[in-house]
């Protein structure tokens, strides 16, 4: 992931786009993000159509998972101090 911080929904918010990168009818007309339960959901949303011609919106949610903090360091022990002489 981008060091680029992400745009933080209020709780129980979101937004969709359309997707201006689409290039096959398998990828999702529409992508967002949103914030559910404080969780940050990423968002997939197609247009469909039923067997009556009605236009419908299909969706996918996909939790995404914090980025695990980094490990610190840990300190270089000082040779000198190993040496037993």
């Amino acid at each position: 992931m981008s060091n680029k911080a992400r745009f933080q929904h209020k709780n129980n918010t979101g937004k969709l786009f359309k997707n201006t990168f689409k290039t096959s009818d398998d990828q999702p007309g529409y992508k967002g993000t949103a914030k559910i339960d404080n969780k940050e959901i990423d968002i997939s949303a197609w247009v469909n159509i039923d067997k009556n011609g009605q236009h419908y919106f299909g969706f996918e949610f996909e939790i995404i998972e914090p980025e695990p903090e980094p490990e610190p360091e840990a300190p270089k022990p000082d040779i000198d101090e190993e040496i037993p002489f």
